[in-house]
């Protein structure tokens, strides 16, 4: 399985990288572009960004996924069909904060504000504590990692 690291200027990109189910470090820190590419040589991830100094640190892209245009739809096309991104790989298995796998969880005794009481399943991510359940977002997130799967 491919595992990615995102600069700062794609991290909207990284959570949907999340979202499908790859394991994906986000740069929230300010970081020099050698420290960045060498957090992602070191933990073997393939750096996704839009930075064009990254060519030069790494001509032969064998690290860097450099992305070409500015909007979200050309990036997960760019990922689908040069990096065989599958946008339909193991989606929400991953905390979209923390990227830490979920753990299947019993349902809440009192279902706290906001949570449907009619949700059957839950989930817990066992590093930031939250809990997860299916809804309405998650419909319209499956929706659209259905569309970049299907090239849409």
């Amino acid at each position: 399985m491919k595992k990615f690291v995102c600069d700062k200027m794609c991290s909207e990109l990284g959570k949907w990288l999340r979202a499908a189910g790859y394991d994906t470090d986000i740069i929230q820190t300010p970081l020099e572009d050698e420290e960045i590419f060498n957090k992602a040589v070191e933990e073997e991830r393939f750096l996704i960004t839009r930075d064009k100094d990254f060519k030069t640190i790494d001509p032969d892209k064998q690290t860097v996924i450099y992305l070409r245009s500015e909007a979200i739809d050309d990036w997960a096309r760019q990922l689908k069909v040069e990096e065989g991104v599958d946008w339909l790989f193991r989606p929400f298995s991953r905390c979209l904060q923390c990227n830490s796998p979920f753990e299947k969880t019993a349902p809440p005794s009192e279902f706290p504000e906001g949570i449907p009481e009619d949700a059957e399943e839950f989930w817990s991510c066992p590093s930031c504590d939250q809990l997860f359940w299916l809804g309405s977002h998650t419909e319209r997130m499956e929706s659209q990692l259905k569309a970049w799967q299907s090239g849409s």
